[in-house]
């Protein structure tokens, strides 16, 4: 059984973007038909999922399940916010309210959901590809975990 799936944002909108949503958008785009998963063209109209990533969507199609995959939320609150951060967290919300599922990829952002948007959403690790962060360089018995395009709101 095949799923047609057509995410948001699209494989061609973001060849060569770099953020930790255009990277993993890139592996679904990879990974996914092994599964079954059809990611369909983005002006293809006939799909049984629509997926999207951080609230990027403006429409919703009618009559459509659609899951949205969040990354977290601008803690607008705990420093001076620019206004596209707010902008950001409202396109983010609207997605919660319009979406069947969420999902999120760590304990951590689960808990900032689950605290301001009283939801529970499903955890779903990024881990993709593990063989490709694999070396051989000395890491001092520890591991840092960074993957932030901008250091502004980190």
């Amino acid at each position: 059984m095949t799923i047609k799936v057509r995410m948001i944002p699209h494989i061609d909108d973001i060849q060569s973007g770099v953020s930790g949503i255009h990277s993993l958008v890139r592996k679904y785009f990879e990974h996914l038909p092994e599964y079954g998963i059809d990611l369909v063209g983005k002006k293809d109209d006939s799909f049984d999922l629509f997926a999207v990533h951080a609230g990027t969507a403006g429409k919703y199609p009618a009559g459509v399940p659609s899951v949205s995959h969040l990354h977290g939320l601008y803690f607008s609150a705990d420093y001076p916010a620019l206004s596209w951060e707010w902008a950001a967290n409202a396109s983010v919300i609207d997605s919660i309210r319009r979406s069947n599922e969420i999902t999120v990829p760590s304990e951590w952002v689960a808990d900032v959901i689950r605290r301001d948007c009283r939801i529970s959403p499903t955890i779903i690790p990024h881990g993709i590809d593990w063989d490709e962060w694999q070396h051989s360089y000395p890491n001092g018995e520890y591991v840092l975990a960074y993957a932030k395009n901008r250091v502004m709101d980190v």
